[in-house]
Formats: structure tokens, C-alpha cells, sequence
């Protein structure tokens, strides 16, 4: 049997047994309602009488002993109780949650394994996750903009250091680590203002005269005019998913795993015709076969923009998209341009959409010889108004110096209907005293 003592002075709770193979020990519980100690030692008693039967565990005291804390687990194991809990490594784990994440996009993969790489340049791959501590994660995120760390920008920075912590709220639901120490650790902004990149429609058409074929071509005007994922969603375009009539395609994205509907735009629509109108040969299924998802387009994509005599912008095909996300906001409303490029309208905030040159213009400009509020504005009566002042004279005020003294006040006297005056009441006096 067990015994449940409660320490006076500190109130925390122990429980005095004897193991299986005749030892004394003693585990602190530390402090806890007397209930909760009360059904710890209950258990303990059970975990006493399979070791000294022989005899397997019930599945409520197995299901009990595998949701313990791993504190308090690795107390009963030491006494012999249960079984040492398997040690959670920085590479250990994150390896086994990886592969078991089947159910994620090659894209999400990639960036598990990038913070992965980083956890274990930091932290060492044998690093305990229970050794962690909250200083030790707080310096993960300065490191990681570091020399040594890469010097990664904020926003990737950032991005990475959200999958460290959603590696160890895993290991945490799973009970091998008591607490999340990156929940206290600022990740800062994902969103990198200097790589948002507007490339206005004059760039793209001197760019598309140095492409080297119309599949180039496609690939381009799809990214930029009908905001599609390059090469993501690219890869599973296919002709019979085109309806030529009403001008709309269907567009799986792996990236959310959905299909949505896309306008064909008018911008599109000649470089769609020519590719499955005036093939040299017989067009396939896919719009666009033999491209894979993991296809390196930026390399050639880089040497025509510059052949074309155009500066090649950060993040080519994300800016091409971004920049299609903000002219379709601009056409038609929020939550229709949303879901037309297949995304929410708070990410297309975040994100995507931009403001641009021709917003400025379209409500800065007048109509010729009007005023802000469709006045005819006349510049000879505005000279007169202005005192005499010519087609681009600016206009003179009085001056009145220091040396002049102060400014005369108004005339304080106002005329009666008789013609005499009488004074006026000065509002910046002080008030009358009550009779």
C-alpha cells in the first residue's frame, strides 16, 4: 500500500511506497488539490499490484500513464513503475511528425524541412525538446536573422520560426513536453512591403516579344492577368477544363486542394487560342505537359526579362500574381476578386494587393477648366480674386512685421439704423461680475 503525506510548511503532497522489488521510495507530487493527489495515489497502488502479480495493466491505467505529465511520468519510471518515455529529440521528432504529415502539400513539406534544418543548426539535432527553454527559443528568432542564422528577412524569419512552434505545440499535445516555449516568443510580421512589386501591363508586353516560344507566353500572361499560382496550378491545367463559350476555366489549386471558376480574361484569351488553335502538332491533355510542380521557371524567366532590356522585380511569378490580384480588385468587388484568384480577402490584404500609379490619378484628375467640385474656374477672375496675380504668379499676402506692431483689432463700435454707433460687445472680454 501507499501512503499520502502532506508536508506541513510547503503544503505539497508525496506518496511513501514500497516497489515491487522491496525498495522504499517516495515521489513529490508537488502542490494539488488533496482530490487530484488522492487519485494519483490510487493509481500508484495499481501500478504496485501489476508489478508484484505480474499481471498486465488495465487499459484505463495504461491510457492514465500515457497522458501523464512528462514530469511526473519520468518520476514513476524511475522508480520502476512504467516504462521510460522514448526522449523527444529536435530531430527525432520533427523527422517522425513529417512523415507523417501525408496529408499536406509538397509546398508545406519543403518549409517543414527548412525550419527542421534550422531547429537543428541552432538547438543540435540531439537537443531534448524538454531542454528547451523560453530563452533558448527567443534567441532561435534572433539567430535566424543572424550571419550565422542566414540572415534571413523578417518575414521569413518569421515564417520559420511559426513552424518551430508548431512543432513543439505538437510535441506538447502529444505529452512530451510540458509547455510550448515559443508562445512567449514575438514572430513578428510575414509580410515583406519591399518585395510587394507592381508590374504594370507595358512591362509584360515588352517582355513577352523576347519569349522564346507561345508556351512561355501562356505561362506569363496566366500569371499576371488571371492571378494564377505559378507552377502549382500551372501543372494540372488541362484543355477540357477550358469552356471556350463562356469564357471561364477551371483551376485546381493544390495549395488548398479546391477548384474554383476563372474568367478567361481578354488579356488571355488570344495566347489560349493560339497554343490549342495553331498547334504544330496535335495539342495534349494538359496545357502545359512535361511541367512538374518542383520545375525551376525563375532561372529562365530572370535572362528573358533581362534580354527584353527590363529590370527583373523581387519574387517574379509571386509579384505577376499579386499584380493580376490587384487590377481584378479593382474591377469588380472584394469577396468576387477573392475568390477569383483563389484566395480569402484578408490574405489578399496581406498579401497580394497593392496600391498603384493609376489609383492616385483616377481621383486626383479634373476635368480641363474645373474645380474640385466641378466649378468652372476662370485664372483670369482667380488672379483678380487672389489680387492681380498672373497665369503662374503665386499669390502675395500682407505682411505685417514685428516692427509694425500688433495687428489692429477690429473695429469695435457698430453703426445703428440712425447712423450712430454704439459699442460693441468684445467676445474676448471677461465676463461681467453679477450685480
Amino acid at each position: 500500500m501507499a501512503s499520502l503525506i502532506k508536508d506541513g510548511e510547503s503544503g505539497r503532497w508525496r506518496i511513501a511506497f514500497t516497489t515491487p522489488d522491496r525498495k522504499r521510495r517516495a515521489i513529490w507530487l508537488g502542490a494539488m488539490p488533496k482530490k487530484m493527489a488522492v487519485n494519483v495515489k490510487a493509481r500508484v497502488e495499481i501500478l504496485i499490484a501489476a508489478g508484484t502479480a505480474g499481471e498486465p495493466l488495465d487499459a484505463e491505467t495504461i491510457r492514465w500513464a500515457q497522458t501523464l505529465p512528462s514530469d511526473l511520468r519520468d518520476k514513476l519510471a524511475r522508480a520502476g513503475l512504467v516504462e521510460a518515455r522514448a526522449q523527444a529529440t529536435v530531430g527525432g521528432y520533427t523527422d517522425s511528425y513529417i512523415e507523417k504529415r501525408t496529408d499536406v502539400t509538397p509546398g508545406s513539406i519543403t518549409a517543414l524541412r527548412q525550419a527542421q534544418r534550422s531547429m537543428e543548426q541552432f538547438f543540435g539535432r540531439d537537443k531534448r525538446l524538454g531542454a528547451i527553454t523560453e530563452e533558448d527559443a527567443r534567441d532561435f528568432r534572433i539567430w535566424l536573422q543572424s550571419k550565422t542564422g542566414g540572415r534571413l528577412a523578417e518575414a521569413t524569419a518569421s515564417r520559420r520560426c511559426r513552424w518551430a512552434k508548431h512543432f513543439l505545440e505538437s510535441a506538447r499535445r502529444a505529452k512530451l513536453v510540458p509547455s510550448n516555449v515559443f508562445d512567449g516568443v514575438k514572430m513578428g510580421s510575414q509580410k515583406n512591403a519591399n518585395r510587394l512589386h507592381y508590374v504594370p501591363p507595358e512591362v509584360i508586353d515588352k517582355v513577352l516579344d523576347y519569349c522564346p516560344n507561345d508556351r512561355w507566353r501562356l505561362i506569363i500572361v496566366l500569371a499576371r492577368y488571371a492571378a494564377l499560382r505559378c507552377p502549382s496550378e500551372l501543372v494540372h491545367l488541362r484543355w477540357g477544363s477550358i469552356n471556350w463559350a463562356e469564357r471561364r476555366m477551371s483551376v485546381f489549386s493544390p495549395k488548398t486542394n479546391t477548384t474554383r471558376i476563372v474568367p478567361i480574361f481578354p488579356r488571355v484569351r488570344p495566347y489560349l487560342d493560339k497554343l490549342f488553335f495553331e498547334p504544330t502538332e496535335k495539342p495534349a491533355d494538359l496545357v502545359f505537359p512535361g511541367l512538374d510542380s518542383a520545375a525551376n521557371l525563375r532561372t529562365m524567366f530572370r535572362k528573358i526579362i533581362m534580354q527584353s532590356g527590363q529590370e527583373a522585380w523581387p519574387r517574379l511569378f509571386q509579384n505577376l500574381r499579386a499584380s493580376g490580384a490587384t487590377d481584378i480588385a479593382n474591377m469588380v468587388r472584394s469577396h468576387t476578386a477573392a475568390a477569383w484568384c483563389g484566395h480569402s480577402e484578408v490574405i489578399a490584404l496581406q498579401h497580394y494587393r497593392q496600391v498603384i500609379e493609376e489609383d492616385f490619378v483616377k481621383v486626383t484628375e479634373e476635368p480641363a477648366g474645373t474645380g474640385p467640385a466641378g466649378v468652372a474656374q476662370n485664372p483670369a477672375r482667380m488672379g483678380t480674386v487672389l489680387g492681380g496675380m498672373g497665369p503662374g504668379e503665386k499669390p502675395q499676402y500682407p505682411c505685417f512685421p514685428e516692427s509694425c506692431g500688433p495687428m489692429p483689432l477690429l473695429n469695435t463700435c457698430s453703426p445703428n439704423l440712425d447712423g450712430s454707433e454704439s459699442p460693441r460687445t468684445d467676445s474676448r472680454a471677461s465676463p461681467s461680475q453679477p450685480d
